[in-house]
């Protein structure tokens, strides 16, 4: 930060960087999930990872934010988490696409 920042610049520049943050970790979850199914079930580690990044959200929702944005990250929390179960509890056959 320099002299020229003042509270509304940081604050518009926070919610646009979370902001594309939160679209991003979304985009590429969809993406993988509507294109590369078969990659994404394969490898946890991704699953894992989104759910410890919305988890982190919802942590830092809760100590620092609004109720309506810890509302607004469970949601997605819970449905990854969701996923992930179901995903992992899938068997895995050979002859699947």
């Amino acid at each position: 930060m320099d002299e020229s920042g003042n509270l509304w610049k940081l604050w518009i520049g926070f919610n646009a960087m979370f902001s594309a943050g939160l679209i991003f970790i979304g985009s590429i979850n969809l993406y993988l999930s509507a294109r590369h199914f078969q990659f994404l079930s394969c490898r946890p580690f991704i699953g894992l990872l989104s759910i410890a990044t919305n988890a982190f959200f919802v942590w830092v929702g809760y100590q620092y934010m609004i109720s309506a944005f810890v509302l607004s990250m469970s949601a997605p929390l819970l449905l990854f988490v969701t996923g992930f179960i179901l995903i992992a509890g899938k068997p895995r056959g050979s002859n699947e696409k």
